[in-house]
């Protein structure tokens, strides 16, 4: 639930939130203008639709989504989440978050959270789209974390983070980090 704080930072107009699975493939700076202006837009929160078990209900996926920080937003969510009963506890902050803006968030096109579900389900639909990509999310294999092991299934959407991934190692001077991963099983 960490990220209920994100509401709590009204020293921005908007935020564009990100899980660390996320790879950025096209600019996304225009996400901040749907929010920015609630008074304008009508809308203080922007993400797109989850694809879940084959088919798109009318929830979204927390793991890339827009935001406009609101002292009295933050209130309403840290008064309620303890409330019980209010959300499936098993999905965590995203359950509740679907709750508490159940019928007032702006849909994102499915191209900013291409979820690997899309991948496993219809990779047709992944080609289609893969042009108009903003934003691909590893939702369910990690390609940092397969160490070697078999991506059978996954090679497609493998390549295009190693592609990112390669381009970083690229133009960054890596030399200067030092990172460690650990999956905790």
């Amino acid at each position: 639930f960490t990220k209920l704080i994100l509401w709590n930072m009204t020293q921005f107009d908007s935020i564009v939130y990100l899980d660390c699975d996320t790879v950025v493939l096209n600019d996304v700076s225009h996400l901040h203008e749907l929010v920015m202006e609630p008074w304008r837009t009508g809308f203080e929160f922007a993400a797109a639709t989850d694809d879940w078990r084959g088919t798109y209900i009318n929830k979204f996926n927390a793991g890339v989504f827009v935001l406009h920080p609101s002292q009295p937003v933050f209130n309403e969510l840290i008064r309620t989440y303890t409330i019980p009963g209010n959300y499936h506890p098993h999905y965590a902050e995203q359950e509740f978050l679907n709750q508490f803006f159940r019928l007032r968030y702006l849909q994102l096109p499915t191209t900013y959270n291409m979820n690997m579900a899309i991948y496993s389900r219809n990779q047709y639909l992944w080609e289609t789209l893969k042009p108009d990509f903003k934003i691909v999310h590893f939702t369910q294999r990690k390609p940092f974390l397969s160490n070697g092991k078999s991506t059978r299934g996954y090679e497609g959407v493998y390549e295009l983070y190693y592609e990112v991934y390669n381009d970083f190692l690229r133009n960054a001077n890596v030399s200067l980090l030092r990172t460690t991963c650990y999956m905790i099983l």
